[in-house]
């Protein structure tokens, strides 16, 4: 590089200006120096090149998750509607889409097609009560067939509701009605009606057949519990309870067995640091702990960070656990993490983001200074101590730095 050169194992800026400085840049330049000190670029084989940055994720990475996240920010949360987070990974995507159109009144009803100018030749009567228009808030709420199956729901939750004026009003206040059922499966419910009320309604167009309340109703039952059980791999609940009534099935009893594996002491004359980061009530922390082959504690460091992000305290943990090696004169360590995020960026797995870059080229540098064993992955249950101090960094007004020695 034009601007530095590598002296040792360490790096050093040499920038060149081509006059002197005035009195009052003096004072800035000091300062630009400070900052430039905390910085250390990759060299060698490790160069730093230009890369891709996605902008709509915090650490420039892009991902499918992301831009669906842009999308639905952009189409789906109009009016301050979106498909609720807890419903994501359980929702059919087109049942989401649908019932995005229908609040938004964008689905091909009559009433909706002869507005855009489309000839029915039967009408835009609806095809189900034959009593009036056929407009989303009739077909999904208003309809005398379709409103039994809602206050067969509401009858069984000992609810007594006025109908809402629109699909929009209806799914504000949807949540607020339950009483007995699991919050899930409630916030369900309006998905798998309305997408039934819509396939029976062109069964009735196109395949000439006849309204079926009761069918309408098992299909909408057996749509939830598919749903259900694709979500809950382990759901001990059949079909046949799911119908006897939804405050019967309890979701809260959706816990998944997770195998506890304590610390272990590191091998021979090995030492092991455990680093952990927090983040709470928008404070963040780092911790790490120190210790040998027999477990005792050897040193141990928990401090504020300023960063908004709990991966990027987990770098930081990283980061100071290698200077506090560094300082010490601590050397043949094995540093564990519960971050896989993290611990994949140490091991070259995963992309790097680039707002980390200047930490990770830290870390780098410092990993073969301290015979750096590796960064390896722990359970959150073996690095409790660590995620103590963590914990502790976020409200510390003095930091913690001890070393007792070998």
């Amino acid at each position: 590089m034009e601007c530095g050169v590598v002296v040792g194992h360490k790096w050093v800026w040499d920038i060149s200006f081509e006059r002197e400085f005035m009195g009052w840049e003096r004072q800035l330049y000091d300062d630009f120096q400070l900052v430039l000190q905390q910085l250390v670029p990759k060299h060698g084989v490790y160069a730093h090149v230009d890369c891709l940055v996605w902008k709509h994720d915090n650490m420039g990475m892009f991902s499918v998750k992301s831009l669906c996240a842009v999308v639905e920010a952009r189409w789906f949360s109009e009016d301050g509607w979106s498909v609720p987070k807890s419903l994501r990974p359980i929702l059919p995507s087109k049942i989401a889409l649908f019932l995005w159109q229908v609040q938004k009144n964008r689905v091909a009803t009559k009433e909706n097609l002869r507005r855009r100018g489309v000839a029915l030749e039967e009408g835009a009567t609806c095809v189900l009560c034959l009593g009036a228009p056929e407009t989303v808030a009739h077909l999904f709420l208003h309809c005398p067939k379709v409103w039994q199956l809602w206050v067969s729901v509401l009858h069984r939750e000992g609810v007594w509701w006025g109908v809402s004026e629109s699909i929009q009003a209806c799914l504000a206040e949807w949540g607020s009605l339950r009483r007995s059922t699991a919050r899930i499966l409630w916030d369900l419910i309006p998905y798998a009606l309305c997408w039934v009320v819509w396939l029976a309604r062109n069964n009735v167009i196109f395949k000439e057949l006849s309204f079926d309340a009761e069918e309408v109703w098992e299909s909408h039952m057996f749509m939830l519990f598919t749903w259900i059980k694709a979500w809950w791999k382990d759901c001990p609940y059949g079909v046949h309870q799911l119908s006897q009534g939804f405050t019967k099935i309890d979701i809260q009893g959706k816990v998944g067995v997770r195998i506890v594996v304590p610390w272990k002491p590191p091998q021979g004359t090995n030492l092991k640091f455990n680093v952990d980061g927090s983040f709470q009530s928008g404070c963040a922390g780092i911790g790490g702990i120190l210790r040998n082959g027999s477990g005792e504690v050897l040193g141990k460091f928990s401090r504020k960070v300023e960063v908004t992000r709990a991966d990027e305290a987990e770098v930081l943990a990283i980061l100071y656990a290698l200077l506090f090696c560094q300082q010490f004169m601590v050397s043949s360590v094995e540093f564990e993490s519960d971050s896989t995020l993290v611990v994949g960026w140490m091991s070259g797995g995963k992309m790097r983001p680039w707002k980390l870059t200047n930490e990770l080229n830290m870390i780098d540098y410092l990993m073969p200074l301290v015979n750096c064993i590796g960064v390896i992955h722990i359970l959150r249950e073996g690095n409790a101590e660590a995620d103590e101090l963590a914990k502790k960094g976020c409200f510390c007004v003095e930091p913690v730095w001890f070393y007792s020695g070998p």
